[in-house]
């Protein structure tokens, strides 16, 4: 470890070789050497604090720190991180926020029992599919990040309470990632999202609040109970021309995308019956027992997929719908809100009770 004087060296590895906790915040530490991680003062340390050095690399033998359970290195000048981490396999906690780190190694999935992760602040553009193996974790803090999507491996952290993912350059978010039982935040504020997933206020049942500021492409929100704090201000310039890849309709001005799932888009006198795909996969996803684990020898992964997080539900029968449905927009009553919804046919949007609501389309 090479700070400014030889004798604090000395001093830390000479009397902390005992202490679980290594305080180490804002000692202008360049650098951590082998010769640190073999000390007993490193070895035996449980919580090490890092913060606000100049430090560039973590050293392989990181991995001789088997006793870490928490790792705070925020604010220094790290590019990455060694393969090696993924060794420290009591870790719970790991703060790497605000460095220079433009990746998350892979070896972050064998970190079984970690809890709270935070890669706030850096400059990463992809998370690895296998951070859906940390199924301990309950706090991911990936905002400030040029993440461009989000891995649907995600869907296995089932403890997740806390998905921070603000300010990065999200253009949607999968479906899937709508069955996180146990989400009670999810925040992203400051993106390029131009529609909620239509099944993320039914299936996110323990979601408490919803962050969607500096979206300006969301005009619309699909059902939701009154139970959600939903936080969608301020304004921030996006491409218009990036509205091209999904279908759209236009209510009072308004541009309203549709999820991109839903290849075809129906209306009552115009293509008013869905197409027989989307009939076929209704009709095979009522007669299957989605617990069973058979699916994958039957069907592509493509179609497993498709089959097992449908894209919507019926706003009258709740019937699952897929790549084939008939949007619904309307303004709740007393509010100036806009609601989209779905339905699978020309007799559901007849049945249903719109009278409380405005119906603003399709046009009666």
């Amino acid at each position: 470890m090479y700070v400014d004087t030889t004798d604090q060296v000395n001093e830390l590895h000479q009397d902390d070789e005992n202490c679980s906790v290594l305080q180490l915040n804002y000692n202008h530490i360049n650098e951590l050497t082998d010769d640190d991680m073999n000390s007993k003062a490193f070895q035996n340390a449980k919580c090490l604090y890092l913060k606000r050095n100049n430090i560039k690399t973590l050293p392989k033998s990181i991995k001789l720190m088997i006793a870490l359970t928490q790792l705070h290195i925020e604010g220094n000048n790290l590019s990455s991180l060694p393969d090696e981490i993924g060794d420290l396999k009591l870790l719970e906690v790991l703060n790497v926020v605000s460095n220079g780190l433009t990746s998350i190694p892979p070896s972050i999935g064998e970190l079984k029992g970690l809890k709270k992760l935070q890669i706030s602040m850096n400059k990463i553009r992809c998370l690895p599919n296998e951070i859906g193996n940390l199924q301990c974790l309950e706090t991911l803090e990936a905002s400030s990040n040029n993440l461009f999507s989000v891995p649907v491996s995600l869907i296995n952290c089932t403890q997740l309470k806390l998905l921070a993912l603000d300010k990065n350059r999200l253009k949607l978010l999968p479906r899937q990632l709508c069955r996180l039982k146990k989400l009670t935040e999810l925040s992203l504020a400051g993106n390029q999202l131009e529609y909620l997933p239509p099944m993320i206020f039914h299936d996110l049942s323990s979601l408490g609040n919803l962050v969607i500021d500096q979206n300006p492409l969301i005009t619309v929100y699909p059902p939701h109970p009154g139970n959600i704090e939903i936080s969608h201000f301020g304004i921030s310039r996006i491409d218009g021309r990036d509205r091209e890849r999904f279908q759209h309709l236009i209510i009072q001005g308004k541009t309203i995308s549709m999820p991109e799932e839903f290849s075809e888009l129906c209306r009552p006198g115009k293509s008013s019956v869905p197409c027989l795909q989307e009939l076929t996969l209704r009709s095979f996803h009522a007669k299957l027992d989605l617990q069973s684990g058979y699916l994958e020898d039957l069907l592509s992964a493509d179609l497993v997929d498709t089959v097992m997080f449908p894209t919507s539900l019926c706003h009258h029968c709740r019937k699952t719908l897929f790549i084939s449905a008939f949007p619904v927009i309307y303004k709740e009553n007393n509010t100036t809100l806009l609601t989209s919804a779905f339905c699978c046919s020309v007799k559901c949007i007849v049945y249903h009770d719109f009278k409380q609501d405005t119906l603003l389309y399709p046009p009666s």
